[in-house]
């Protein structure tokens, strides 16, 4: 039995900027408009440097979300032409 294990990315559909917030909101399962209005309350009380270092820091540190695989469809074969006569 395997087990997925949560990772935390920046957030490829939800991003706004970096898609810290949005992957944040994703690992935690919330919506991402209420870590946003977190980390601009937290950018407030902490004072505007630590807040936008920390957002940097996060946006180098954290990988970006892999890429959707893509799918290819197997070709059909068109239909043969009917035989003559």
């Amino acid at each position: 039995m395997t087990q997925k294990t949560k990772k935390l990315y920046r957030s490829r559909d939800e991003a706004q900027l970096a898609g810290i917030c949005a992957g944040v909101a994703e690992y935690f399962a919330v919506d991402p408009t209420l870590v946003r209005l977190g980390a601009l309350g937290a950018l407030f009380v902490t004072g505007i440097v630590p807040g936008l270092l920390t957002y940097v820091a996060a946006w180098l540190l954290v990988p970006q979300e892999p890429a959707p695989a893509i799918t290819t469809q197997p070709a059909t074969e068109a239909p043969a032409p009917p035989a003559a006569g």
